[in-house]
């Protein structure tokens, strides 16, 4: 199946430009604000952001527990589940991997090791992260936050620290507790 990448959400998942979540089947990235996740980001944007790419679904199951699809995913030749993990970017997850796939990945994860890629190697802490603040609610919020959707341009600022946004007048959220 071939479709659009709309945007990348991280190191092993992307949504399709109908709203449609991919999780990469195999591979499990680094969650936010732990070493290497924005460089697994960023990587995963290199291979696939905006590009059309070619899904492959497993026999056996097409989606995970919650409604993202699993999949292989493909841009031009290149298998981007593994090409993630033998940069070091993602690690193996053996979770709804067939037996030939689960060896390859392995074997792809072990060199990774050995070369010192991305999480084996000297991948740096994560940044602290930004903080998107409200201007009319004089609210700060976590940029993942379902509510800094809501808020518009025109109100829409952020700050470096959780510091300066109290220090700015700024409430922490009671949703997204930052």
């Amino acid at each position: 199946m071939k479709v659009k990448v709309q945007i990348v959400k991280d190191g092993d998942s992307i949504v399709l430009e109908d709203g449609q979540e991919v999780r990469y089947i195999g591979v499990d990235a680094p969650e936010e604000w732990t070493p290497c996740y924005w460089e697994a980001k960023k990587q995963n944007q290199i291979f696939v952001e905006g590009k059309t790419v070619l899904l492959k679904f497993y026999n056996q199951r097409k989606r995970d527990r919650g409604t993202r699809l699993l999949a292989q995913v493909y841009v031009d030749d290149i298998l981007v589940n593994a090409e993630m993990i033998k940069r070091g970017f993602d690690t193996v997850r053996v979770e709804y991997l067939n037996e030939k796939d689960v060896n390859k990945f392995i074997a792809l994860q072990e060199e990774a090791k050995r070369s010192k890629l991305g999480l084996w190697g000297d991948c740096p802490p994560s940044p602290e992260p930004d903080y998107i603040v409200n201007l009319k609610s004089k609210k700060f919020h976590r940029r993942t936050c379902q509510w800094v959707k809501k808020i518009s341009g025109e109100n829409k600022d952020s700050v470096k620290t959780r510091e300066e946004a109290l220090k700015e007048g700024f409430d922490p959220c009671k949703l997204c507790q930052p």
